[in-house]
């Protein structure tokens, strides 16, 4: 996909979201904004992802409206149109139905463990991302605490 053809598909994924911030203006791209209802677990590992998101070169918005559903969706990367959820547990992550949802799994204790390092979280999300890089078929659930236990 050429240059124009990627701004197009942002374009296009972007308009079917509403990313509230100032009443005239909407939120930027690339940028994280937090919700205070979320846990700080929570809020860094959307901030992992979109961290991780950003280095490999997509583009993607935080807390965005979907204006058909209007769910709220954690991080939508703008580049294919792929929606994150963070939730807790696979009763929780078992709501999301959609084919192009990625749930990621984690809890409150995913950072205590000692040999977690920034590295280390980095390179799970990237190999999550290279994984969806092939095309899938229904949600896709990614299990953080599982990953960063192999570790």
């Amino acid at each position: 996909m050429n240059n124009k053809q990627l701004c197009i598909q942002r374009n296009n994924t972007a308009r079917g979201y509403h990313t509230p911030a100032a009443p005239s203006k909407p939120r930027p791209r690339n940028t994280k904004f937090t919700n205070p209802t979320n846990s700080l677990v929570h809020e860094i590992t959307v901030f992992i992802l979109c961290y991780t998101l950003q280095k490999c070169g997509r583009q993607y918005v935080t807390e965005a409206v979907d204006k058909y559903t209007s769910k709220r969706r954690d991080a939508v990367c703008l580049d294919d149109g792929t929606i994150y959820e963070i939730e807790t547990s696979k009763t929780r992550g078992s709501r999301h139905t959609e084919k192009n949802v990625v749930v990621i799994l984690t809890n409150r204790n995913v950072f205590d463990n000692g040999s977690v390092s920034h590295d280390n979280i980095s390179m799970v999300f990237q190999d999550m991302l290279e994984s969806l890089n092939q095309p899938f078929d229904g949600p896709v659930v990614f299990d953080l605490n599982a990953k960063l236990a192999l570790l």
